[in-house]
């Protein structure tokens, strides 16, 4: 059966271009696009302090239920086909998931980077022995693991991934 109609969930950033070039691509190919998403994670992601443990926990409880009023929106759409987690859904494929297996869709992700990768080794705010460097080292695998599909774009994530 070939796919007419996504839906993209979650919080990806609009103003990423690849996010908003994946979505005209689809639109270009005659899929139409339903989102239940929001802009919740439109933050300053290069600050160091935005990853310290208390903020950390502080954004994971908002996160938690800004997450659940989008779960329960997901139910106003109906018929489409799949559901689509941009970046960076790194959390958001695991309510993707669940509201996967209640409507019997599959979730597809398309992590555009490891954020263990770039918070470690790139922007080098954590030594890779911190519990945050193993938390983001465990959401990256997790987040790709419980996904029906993974898109990559590059050899080298596919072997990270």
């Amino acid at each position: 059966m070939p796919v007419k109609k996504v839906l993209v969930f979650g919080s990806f950033d609009r103003k990423q271009n690849v996010n908003s070039s994946r979505i005209e691509a689809l639109k270009s190919v005659g899929i139409e696009v339903l989102e239940c998403s929001s802009d919740f994670l439109a933050f300053n992601r290069v600050d160091p302090k935005s990853y310290s443990i208390l903020s950390m926990l502080w954004f994971a409880i908002k996160y938690f239920f800004h997450t659940l009023i989008l779960c329960v929106h997901f139910f106003s759409f109906k018929n489409f086909d799949a559901i689509l987690v941009f970046h960076p859904g790194y959390v958001d494929v695991f309510f993707a998931k669940v509201l996967g297996k209640i409507s019997g869709k599959k979730v597809f992700f398309f992590p555009l980077v490891s954020v263990y990768q770039t918070l470690v080794f790139q922007r080098k705010y954590f030594d890779q022995n911190s519990l945050q460097a193993k938390i983001f080292f465990r959401l990256d695998k997790l987040s790709c693991s419980i996904t029906d599909v993974v898109v990559l774009d590059t050899n080298a994530h596919i072997d990270f991934f």
